[in-house]
């Protein structure tokens, strides 16, 4: 069984150096178990979050906003 002392012994934070856009060494890191276990931010992609994609929940969440037909199918033909 592992215990907390087993994984002390093994977890390491990722060196300052580690670039976490690297694809390939995130997967190679991300595989690492057993006598090493990295611990931090293994891949990162640089890309907008959901909200950032869709400017109508940058206002407020969806159930707070009010329902207008008309704007729906504007946001609809945006989208499409």
């Amino acid at each position: 069984m592992n215990t907390f002392e087993w994984y002390r012994q093994r977890v390491y934070h990722l060196e300052p150096e580690y670039d976490p856009a690297d694809r390939v060494r995130a997967f190679e890191r991300a595989l690492e178990w057993g006598d090493r276990i990295p611990l931090g931010i293994i891949y990162r992609k640089g890309r907008p979050v959901f909200e950032e994609r869709f400017p109508m929940l940058q206002e407020s969440p969806l159930i707070k906003q009010s329902f207008d037909a008309d704007r729906l199918a504007g946001i609809l033909k945006e989208l499409y």
